[in-house]
């Protein structure tokens, strides 16, 4: 049975819910709820960085399907960056490893629908028109026209645009998820680490992606044995086969695996294999049961030195300091 709200409605109940982590002193522009109980399961995290530049992070289940209908409203510069699960938006249809770009103006009416019983978790950058247009600086009136359509008047509808996230951006994703600072300099990172992602996307508005744009069709038969060669990827993450190897026993000939698996999960295979390793190696880490030369080999690093400048790359801080980090979190909890 769907669940139908309006978004101011829905809105409401989102910053009525329960505190879920008391914010540190240090960080009181950052805080955590739970996600409505009336709705499904989950968390909303919101993160003021100053007048005009919040983040949001939200990672839910709905229990039910869960229909938003919102009306005519102005709306800011917006960059939502899906990690898991897909909404519906009206027409569009934003899956995981998408973001969605939003330009400032006019949002008209509109549905967004989710799917029941489906992890939904994303990160979303909300910019105010007048800060963007001071960041951008005296370039802005310099740029090419896709730039300049990110900023309309608020009686012009919003510019939009879905592309698939690069593997650098989802880089920089993970170091803000797995920010370990606090207070003010927690802050200033997270911040810059915005204008980063902003930078990329602005990049990527003005080369041509032509992985954005699917070369060809892909079969069903095609798409399942792509499912397949990930699996194989993953349960042998700490040794995996080469491409041809894995091509062979997804019973797929090179060129679809590659051109396949992009299509399908948005980057290569084993650029997923890598973030997977590392996301394997943070848990093993947060288990204390290893030391960070065992982490490194149980994940499938060549050496300690590769596995840390990898880590360091992902999560922004070495793996032995996130190690004392969460040591030291968890004695103080």
């Amino acid at each position: 049975m769907a669940i139908t709200l309006l978004q101011q409605t829905y809105r409401e109940l989102i910053q009525g819910a329960e505190v879920l982590y008391a914010p540190h002193p240090q960080d009181s522009f950052d805080g955590t709820w739970c996600y409505p109980e009336e709705l499904g399961q989950g968390y909303t995290r919101w993160i003021e960085l100053r007048d005009g530049l919040v983040i949001t992070i939200d990672n839910y289940q709905p229990r039910d399907q869960l229909i938003i209908r919102s009306f005519d409203r102005t709306h800011p510069i917006e960059c939502t960056f899906h990690l898991s699960g897909q909404i519906q938006q009206d027409s569009i249809l934003v899956c995981a490893n998408q973001y969605a770009l939003y330009g400032s103006g006019l949002a008209l009416s509109g549905v967004s629908a989710v799917q029941s019983e489906q992890t939904i978790t994303w990160l979303s950058i909300h910019i105010a028109p007048a800060l963007f247009r001071h960041w951008m600086g005296n370039s802005i009136e310099q740029t090419t026209q896709p730039i300049q359509e990110l900023l309309r008047q608020p009686d012009q509808p919003y510019y939009t645009h879905v592309r698939n996230t690069t593997a650098v951006m989802q880089t920089v994703l993970q170091q803000m998820l797995h920010c370990s600072y606090e207070g003010i300099i927690k802050r200033l990172y997270l911040e810059s680490k915005v204008w980063e992602l902003m930078t990329l996307v602005l990049q990527h508005m003005l080369v041509e992606q032509p992985d954005d744009r699917p070369p060809f069709k892909l079969k069903p038969e095609d798409i399942e044995c792509i499912h397949h060669a990930k699996d194989i990827l993953l349960q042998n993450f700490d040794n995996p086969p080469t491409l041809v190897e894995l091509a062979r026993q997804a019973k797929l000939n090179e060129c679809t695996l590659k051109r396949g698996f992009r299509q399908v999960f948005g980057t290569t295979a084993f650029d997923y294999l890598h973030h997977y390793r590392l996301n394997q190696s943070r848990q093993l880490i947060e288990q204390q049961h290893m030391s960070v030369a065992n982490v490194a080999h149980a994940v499938g690093f060549a050496s300690r030195s590769s596995f840390a400048r990898a880590f360091r790359q992902k999560f922004g801080v070495n793996p032995g300091q996130y190690l004392r980090h969460h040591t030291q979190r968890k004695n103080s909890g």
